[in-house]
């Protein structure tokens, strides 16, 4: 066999996984997942299947509820931090975070302005934080501290 050869058959083999990659991929962009973790399969793709699928995966309650709902995270990460315990800051504040990805999605729906003040502020944190060598006390409490001053300005912007 040639190197020629083995080049053709290892490049059909890469697209014929590629093919069945694609497939894959496609029929899952039409799963639906439902409350208590049963998944269905539309073949239609409709944008009613998928709101309801999208409205299914966030939590329950307004953006605001939802927001108040997360905040006790943002207070204990800002005690802490006050406290120079930059590890528990940071837990508390990656609880928030995921909290956050859950439903910030209809925060954006119902505001993009209030959506854009909180990721500004969230963006705060994490350069004070997160990417941070090492975390300093009074940056990352001033940063925590206008997330949650800019998470109660904006929630009157997204309903009770």
């Amino acid at each position: 066999m040639t190197g020629l050869d083995r080049v053709m058959r290892r490049g059909a083999s890469v697209l014929g996984i590629a093919m069945l990659a694609g497939t894959l991929v496609l029929t899952g962009c039409q799963a639906e997942q439902r409350p208590g973790g049963t998944v269905s399969v539309s073949g239609t793709g409709n944008s009613a299947t998928q709101a309801s699928a999208s409205a299914s995966a966030s939590p329950a309650g307004s953006p605001a509820q939802q927001l108040d709902n997360a905040l006790p995270e943002v207070d204990k990460a800002i005690t802490a931090a006050e406290s120079g315990d930059m590890a528990t800051a940071r837990k508390e504040y990656d609880e928030f975070h995921e909290k956050w990805g859950t439903f910030e999605d209809s925060v954006k729906a119902k505001s993009a302005e209030a959506y854009n003040a909180i990721e500004e502020a969230i963006d705060g944190v994490k350069a004070e934080l997160v990417t941070a060598t090492e975390p300093a006390k009074e940056p990352t409490v001033n940063a925590l501290k206008k997330l949650r001053q800019v998470i109660d300005e904006q929630k009157p912007k997204l309903g009770s």
